[in-house]
């Protein structure tokens, strides 16, 4: 586990095994904010470990905010028992469809036992903590229900997995929210953006890339020539579930029928 302070009162953890994930925490007046808890009670009894040593934590009152409800981002909410976890309000659903499936599918990832709990509180649009400077908002685009904070003291912004290198997973054909939330996230006066499993951004060029991508899939136009190995693969996994969501009516639209098509050709190039 790497840990890097950010900020006056910030703190990033991030996990390498069995991906490199980050949890960002976040030391405030009144609060201590804990931003997704990774795969388990065993990571977040790290990240505790670390905070009690260095004295970061009591006696403010923990407060968990799950991002989204990917299981990597949420199985360590079952550390915590009576402290409040908050979500947008999509997040009920999201969890109800799949956090049982993918806790079968994904079971081998698990740090320390993992039980399944929900947030407690959920937040329509924004959700602000005044006397700690944080606010919580809605940011539909990796999925329905996706949210971010940001520390207003710090200017440091952490949006989960809406921004990813080199392109973010499209899980829905939102593409319009999608881009508005980049857009929005442009708009914030921020020194460091955290994302959900990259390094620290410290400009805005992520963003960008991630929300040219965004557009071109929107358009129904993105040029892959170029891509790279790692750049196609993920086009082509981005692909497949845009196609498995159109419904029979939208296969005839021309945008779908060009992914088709670019998807046989990435197969293609790919399996050479």
């Amino acid at each position: 586990m790497e840990i890097q302070e950010i900020g006056k009162r910030g703190i990033l953890f991030t996990f390498s095994e069995p991906y490199r994930t980050n949890v960002f925490v976040i030391i405030g007046k009144k609060h201590t904010f804990i931003c997704d808890t990774f795969l388990g009670p065993e990571s977040m009894e790290s990240v505790f470990k670390h905070l009690k040593e260095q004295k970061k934590v009591f006696p403010r009152k923990v407060i968990i905010f799950n991002s989204h409800a990917d299981y990597d981002h949420i199985w360590g909410n079952c550390f915590f028992t009576e402290q409040i976890i908050i979500a947008q309000e999509h997040f009920e659903k999201v969890f109800r469809t799949k956090a049982e499936k993918e806790l079968n599918k994904y079971g081998k990832h698990q740090k320390g036992k993992v039980s399944l709990v929900k947030p407690n509180l959920l937040f329509h649009s924004k959700l602000f903590f005044p006397e700690d400077q944080i606010v919580f908002f809605s940011s539909p685009g990796h999925t329905a229900e996706s949210a971010s904070c940001f520390d207003i003291q710090d200017k440091a912004l952490f949006v989960g997995d809406n921004v990813e290198y080199p392109f973010p997973y499209i899980n829905n054909l939102d593409f319009e929210s999608y881009v508005d939330t980049l857009e929005k996230y442009l708009s914030f006066d921020y020194r460091w953006l955290i994302t959900g499993h990259d390094e620290i951004q410290k400009d805005r060029s992520l963003i960008k890339r991630n929300l040219d991508y965004l557009q071109g899939l929107k358009s129904g136009k993105v040029d892959f020539s170029k891509f790279t190995p790692e750049e196609k693969e993920i086009h082509r996994m981005n692909l497949q579930k845009i196609l498995s969501l159109i419904s029979d009516s939208e296969k005839s639209d021309n945008k779908y029928q060009k992914f088709q098509k670019d998807l046989l050709i990435l197969t293609s190039q790919l399996e050479k």
